[in-house]
């Protein structure tokens, strides 16, 4: 699944998604008619302040118009990467894996040593979707 080009050539890297989550973004995609996630009804992209208010905040905070209670309270966007790192720390995962997954570079001699392999790329989608069952009781976006 193609997101968008990155900000730079160093920030292009392989994300690994769990299957609750990869079942989610398929569920949004086929929804609509077009090729991004996280657009208007219309297919446009959100302005920063209008995802802001109409989405975030209320996703984030809890909206009682619409029957939702809080999930962060005054949780920012950016913050998901900082929950993310957390969740991966949690799971006790290799540094390695968790410096590759957040679009980072290991310094010194583990650095120039330490490698991603394919059983730790299992293992952090493994990880994830346990992790995802254990706090939600789903195992995939149609139970949700």
């Amino acid at each position: 699944m193609w997101l968008g080009p990155p900000k730079s050539q160093a920030a292009v890297r392989r994300i690994d998604l769990p299957d609750f989550l990869a079942d989610i973004l398929h569920t949004i995609l086929d929804s609509h008619n077009h090729d991004q996630l996280f657009t208007t009804q219309e297919g446009e992209w959100h302005r920063r302040s209008n995802f802001a208010r109409r989405i975030w905040r209320p996703a984030i905070d809890g909206d009682p118009d619409l029957g939702w209670g809080p999930i962060a309270p005054g949780a920012t966007f950016h913050g998901l990467r900082h929950l993310h790192k957390t969740i991966l720390d949690e799971l006790e995962l290799p540094e390695v894996i968790k410096h590759d997954r957040m679009g980072h570079r290991m310094s010194g001699i583990a650095g120039v040593y330490s490698h991603v392999t394919p059983a730790m790329r299992h293992q952090v989608r493994t990880r994830l979707q346990d992790h995802w069952e254990a706090h939600t009781g789903f195992s995939s976006v149609q139970a949700v």
